[in-house]
């Protein structure tokens, strides 16, 4: 098992995994685990509570990004109406001077 300069979370490699799962699963339950091969990280497992709080998460974003969408919708229309002053000013009355 290493710690990777470049992930957050310790890695294992493919091989180490299949000889030993059980200790993989123990340690993904601290921090996540990234499963490299040649190399490459290819799969990262953690526990079952990280994924709820990753899935948690990502619905927040989601929703966030969801009503920010939105919100920038509702503004351009606001934005895109014309606004009608007629009805929003008193009517201006202009009268003519005879000079008499």
């Amino acid at each position: 098992m290493e710690t990777s300069a470049t992930h957050s979370a310790r890695s294992i490699t493919t091989r180490d995994l299949s000889k030993n799962p059980s200790k993989a699963l123990r340690d993904a339950g601290e921090q996540p685990l990234i499963v490299m091969r040649h190399q490459r990280p290819i799969a990262c497992l953690v526990s079952i509570e990280q994924w709820a709080e990753l899935m948690s998460r990502l619905k927040d974003v989601e929703l966030n990004t969801s009503v920010a969408q939105i919100d920038m919708q509702i503004r351009s229309v606001a934005l895109a109406t014309p606004m009608h002053f007629s009805s929003a000013l008193p009517a201006l009355v202009v009268g003519t001077s005879s000079g008499k």
